[in-house]
């Protein structure tokens, strides 16, 4: 989690968005493998919550998946 933190942080990034990024890139590594795409897809598909936290929680994980490398589509959830 800390490489999606500094990435956010060289882009220049608010710190405001990097403590959002930080609790919800949390939450989702509580729930599901981050580096397991579909396994991340597949929690974020099932949860029950409004469309904009899942929306918030796609765009944590393209923030993971640009700082690590991962060649990921996550606006298919």
């Amino acid at each position: 989690m800390f490489e999606t933190l500094w990435y956010l942080k060289k882009e220049a990034y608010a710190d405001s968005t990097i403590k959002a990024v930080n609790k919800r890139l949390k939450h989702l590594d509580r729930h599901s493998n981050l580096d397991d795409p579909e396994n991340v897809k597949g929690f974020i598909a099932n949860k029950k919550c409004s469309q904009g936290y899942k929306e918030s929680l796609i765009e944590t994980y393209d923030y993971y998946a640009r700082a690590n490398g991962l060649d990921v589509d996550v606006t298919c959830v």
